[in-house]
Protein backbone atom coordinates (compact mmCIF):
# COMPACT_ATOMS: atom_id res chain seq x y z
CA UNK A 1 0.00 0.00 0.00
CA UNK A 2 2.70 2.84 0.55
CA UNK A 3 2.69 5.51 2.51
CA UNK A 4 -0.16 7.89 3.66
CA UNK A 5 0.29 10.96 5.57
CA UNK A 6 -3.01 11.40 7.97
CA UNK A 7 -3.50 15.05 9.10
CA UNK A 8 -4.94 14.43 12.37
CA UNK A 9 -5.72 11.12 14.53
CA UNK A 10 -9.24 10.86 13.09
CA UNK A 11 -7.81 10.86 9.52
CA UNK A 12 -5.95 8.12 10.67
CA UNK A 13 -8.43 6.03 12.47
CA UNK A 14 -10.58 6.02 9.29
CA UNK A 15 -8.12 4.91 6.92
CA UNK A 16 -6.68 1.61 9.10
CA UNK A 17 -10.47 1.32 9.67
CA UNK A 18 -11.07 1.42 5.73
CA UNK A 19 -7.52 -0.69 4.96
CA UNK A 20 -6.35 -2.46 7.57
CA UNK A 21 -9.15 -3.70 9.85
CA UNK A 22 -10.28 -6.01 7.72
CA UNK A 23 -6.84 -7.95 7.45
CA UNK A 24 -4.33 -9.27 9.36
CA UNK A 25 -1.56 -7.15 7.35
CA UNK A 26 0.86 -5.46 9.53
CA UNK A 27 1.35 -1.66 9.60
CA UNK A 28 3.49 0.88 11.28
CA UNK A 29 2.01 4.83 12.94
CA UNK A 30 5.10 7.13 13.31
CA UNK A 31 4.76 10.52 14.36
CA UNK A 32 5.22 13.14 10.86
CA UNK A 33 8.55 14.90 11.59
CA UNK A 34 9.20 18.15 10.65
CA UNK A 35 12.57 19.03 9.03
CA UNK A 36 14.44 21.90 10.97
CA UNK A 37 16.68 22.71 7.28
CA UNK A 38 13.69 23.76 5.35
CA UNK A 39 11.91 27.11 6.34
CA UNK A 40 8.98 26.39 4.15
CA UNK A 41 6.61 23.89 4.92
CA UNK A 42 5.36 21.65 3.76
CA UNK A 43 8.58 20.65 1.67
CA UNK A 44 10.18 18.28 2.99
CA UNK A 45 13.95 16.69 2.65
CA UNK A 46 16.00 14.49 4.24
CA UNK A 47 19.56 12.70 3.60
CA UNK A 48 20.08 9.35 1.43
CA UNK A 49 23.35 7.73 2.30
CA UNK A 50 25.32 5.17 0.08
CA UNK A 51 27.04 2.32 1.51
CA UNK A 52 29.63 -0.20 -0.34
CA UNK A 53 30.85 -2.30 1.59
CA UNK A 54 31.16 -0.93 4.87
CA UNK A 55 32.40 2.40 3.55
CA UNK A 56 30.16 5.60 3.03
CA UNK A 57 30.43 6.15 -0.67
CA UNK A 58 28.62 9.27 -0.44
CA UNK A 59 25.50 11.31 0.36
CA UNK A 60 22.45 13.33 -1.14
CA UNK A 61 19.69 15.55 0.26
CA UNK A 62 16.73 14.64 -1.42
CA UNK A 63 13.79 17.91 -1.38
CA UNK A 64 10.19 16.26 -2.61
CA UNK A 65 8.27 18.63 -4.92
CA UNK A 66 5.97 21.61 -3.90
CA UNK A 67 3.15 19.70 -2.16
CA UNK A 68 4.68 16.57 -2.46
CA UNK A 69 5.71 14.73 1.37
CA UNK A 70 7.96 11.91 0.49
CA UNK A 71 11.36 12.52 -1.06
CA UNK A 72 11.17 10.01 -3.61
CA UNK A 73 13.15 11.04 -6.80
CA UNK A 74 10.78 8.54 -8.98
CA UNK A 75 8.33 11.73 -7.05
CA UNK A 76 9.91 14.48 -8.46
CA UNK A 77 12.05 15.37 -5.46
CA UNK A 78 15.35 17.17 -6.74
CA UNK A 79 19.08 15.89 -5.41
CA UNK A 80 21.85 17.55 -4.16
CA UNK A 81 25.18 16.57 -2.94
CA UNK A 82 24.89 16.60 0.84
CA UNK A 83 28.22 16.19 3.47
CA UNK A 84 27.65 14.58 6.39
CA UNK A 85 27.87 16.10 9.60
CA UNK A 86 31.17 14.19 11.68
CA UNK A 87 28.48 13.32 14.04
CA UNK A 88 26.28 11.29 11.45
CA UNK A 89 29.53 10.13 9.71
CA UNK A 90 30.17 7.99 12.97
CA UNK A 91 26.53 7.35 13.22
CA UNK A 92 26.17 4.94 9.78
CA UNK A 93 29.82 3.63 10.58
CA UNK A 94 28.48 2.70 13.56
CA UNK A 95 25.44 1.55 12.35
CA UNK A 96 26.83 -0.36 9.07
CA UNK A 97 29.01 -2.31 11.32
CA UNK A 98 26.10 -4.02 12.93
CA UNK A 99 24.35 -4.52 9.53
CA UNK A 100 25.41 -7.93 7.05
CA UNK A 101 24.80 -5.81 3.68
CA UNK A 102 26.82 -5.13 0.38
CA UNK A 103 25.21 -2.18 -0.36
CA UNK A 104 22.60 -0.16 1.09
CA UNK A 105 20.86 3.45 1.48
CA UNK A 106 20.22 5.06 4.36
CA UNK A 107 17.59 7.75 4.71
CA UNK A 108 18.40 10.12 8.05
CA UNK A 109 16.18 12.94 9.07
CA UNK A 110 18.30 15.73 10.46
CA UNK A 111 16.08 17.43 13.25
CA UNK A 112 16.67 20.19 16.30
CA UNK A 113 16.66 16.51 18.70
CA UNK A 114 19.27 15.04 16.63
CA UNK A 115 19.43 12.71 13.49
CA UNK A 116 16.54 9.99 13.01
CA UNK A 117 17.75 6.68 11.03
CA UNK A 118 14.01 6.41 8.58
CA UNK A 119 15.08 3.39 6.78
CA UNK A 120 17.53 1.17 5.64
CA UNK A 121 16.93 -0.24 1.94
CA UNK A 122 18.98 -3.08 1.48
CA UNK A 123 18.11 -2.74 -2.80
CA UNK A 124 18.81 1.05 -3.20
CA UNK A 125 18.33 2.80 -6.35
CA UNK A 126 21.03 5.44 -7.13
CA UNK A 127 19.80 7.23 -10.24
CA UNK A 128 19.34 10.15 -8.26
CA UNK A 129 22.64 9.61 -6.52
CA UNK A 130 24.69 9.74 -9.91
CA UNK A 131 22.63 13.02 -11.02
CA UNK A 132 23.74 14.84 -8.17
CA UNK A 133 27.28 13.74 -8.10
CA UNK A 134 28.06 12.60 -12.13
CA UNK A 135 31.73 12.55 -11.64
CA UNK A 136 30.95 8.99 -9.29
CA UNK A 137 30.41 6.20 -11.25
CA UNK A 138 28.61 3.95 -8.49
CA UNK A 139 28.27 1.12 -10.94
CA UNK A 140 31.78 0.80 -11.40
CA UNK A 141 32.76 1.01 -7.63
CA UNK A 142 30.12 -1.64 -7.07
CA UNK A 143 31.67 -3.76 -9.23
CA UNK A 144 34.82 -3.21 -7.98
CA UNK A 145 33.77 -3.99 -4.62
CA UNK A 146 32.38 -7.12 -5.66
CA UNK A 147 35.49 -8.25 -7.49
CA UNK A 148 37.91 -7.05 -4.32
CA UNK A 149 35.48 -9.96 -2.24
CA UNK A 150 35.90 -12.75 -4.93
CA UNK A 151 39.57 -11.97 -5.20
CA UNK A 152 39.60 -12.53 -1.07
Amino acid sequence: MGTILCSNPKNAQEIINAFFLREETPIMIQEFLRNPIVKKQPVSTDIRVLIIGKTVYGAIQRNARLGEWRTNYALGATCTPYQLSAEDHELILKLISHLNLEVAGIDLFPTANGTYILEINACPGWKAFSLAHPHLNVSNQIINYLLEKIRQ
